[in-house]
């Protein structure tokens, strides 16, 4: 998933939960998770996702159970005028609490380090991301690779917009090669502050991980500082409904 360079309304708490299935070879998958996101101040926020149930179904067995962990922040350090962009960077750390031994996660920590980009052209939005990944750091001995996206959006209703965003990666080590894939997809607003959203990724060559249909929620449960300040309660409905269209 791209993410913009925008962060989160200050105080604002978003919780964001989806499912997905997925086919991979001779295996497929089926996960539901989610997390939080919480901004912290007008310039950063703070992340949370969790694979809270994970079933792979290959030609082992079945396995299930809970998944890996994500924490981090991302922090916008340039805003868009009409001549440049919005400018951001986030970091991501995995915890390993995904059971190896089932195919669960990798029993080690992973890190991400993201450059993220965002610009509005007339009625389009585009993210841009640029990700260098370490995995396997709890071994002192980490693979290395980038990961690349973009996500580009446009209205075509009141309430539905249309999602199109390509991603890949270079090759991680022997075992795992570069790959591209494509996502096709939209969200929906139910109402200022619920939003629907779905979509089809499929696999563009042949080092991708196979096809995923997903669907998921989003929405901003409170204005954590509302107490403090009560007049950015209004101010955090406005940013969400904008950074949602």
């Amino acid at each position: 998933m791209t993410n913009g360079a925008d962060p989160t309304q200050c105080g604002v708490l978003e919780l964001e939960y989806g499912g997905e299935r997925s086919w991979m070879g001779n295996s497929h998958g089926s996960e539901f998770s989610g997390g939080i996101r919480l901004g912290i101040t007008p310039y950063l926020d703070f992340h949370w996702t969790a694979g809270d149930f994970l079933q792979i179904v290959d030609v082992d067995g079945d396995h299930r159970g809970y998944g890996d962990n994500w924490l981090g922040f991302s922090s916008r350090y340039l805003t868009q005028t009409k001549n440049r962009p919005s400018l951001g960077l986030m970091y991501m750390g995995k915890l390993p609490t995904g059971d190896p031994d089932r195919g669960l996660g990798s029993g080690e920590v992973d890190h991400v380090l993201s450059f993220l980009v965002s610009k509005d052209v007339q009625r389009f939005h585009f993210d841009f991301n640029v990700s260098p990944q370490w995995t396997g750091v709890a071994h002192n001995s980490a693979d290395r690779n980038v990961a690349l996206s973009m996500a580009a959006t446009v209205p075509l209703t009141k309430r539905f917009t249309f999602v199109l965003e390509p991603y890949g990666q270079t090759a991680l080590n022997p075992a795992t090669p570069a790959f591209g894939s494509l996502m096709t997809g939209g969200s929906f607003q139910v109402n200022p502050r619920f939003y629907l959203d779905g979509g089809f990724d499929t696999g563009l060559s042949a080092g991708a991980s196979g096809s995923r249909l997903f669907f998921g929620f989003t929405v901003a449960v409170a204005n954590v500082y509302s107490w403090v300040r009560p007049s950015e309660a209004v101010v955090a409905k406005r940013s969400f409904e904008q950074k949602h269209r």
